[in-house]
């Protein structure tokens, strides 16, 4: 991982929604990570909670493109991460 990306990464991580749609669009075009719909679903999803009309835009497209179970897997990285994020 690169510099760039891990600070990218913490700072998502600490809730910063350009971080979180930036990793969002990395992972859903496969720009410096590897294409995962569903860590992109999960960083666009929270993002577009809350109030980005970008990220919701992005997120539908992406949800277009994925497995039902790989939308399994986005609730629930989404909500795992809600739950972790919410006890701080």
């Amino acid at each position: 991982m690169t510099d760039e990306m891990e600070e990218c990464t913490k700072a998502a991580e600490q809730g910063e929604a350009p971080a979180q749609y930036l990793l969002g669009a990395m992972y859903r075009f496969g720009k410096g990570v590897p294409q995962d719909y569903a860590k992109a679903y999960m960083w666009l999803n929270l993002v577009a909670a809350a109030g980005s009309e970008g990220a919701l835009t992005l997120r539908d497209s992406v949800l277009k493109k994925m497995t039902p179970k790989q939308i399994a897997k986005a609730q629930k990285l989404s909500s795992e991460w809600v739950e972790k994020h919410s006890k701080k």
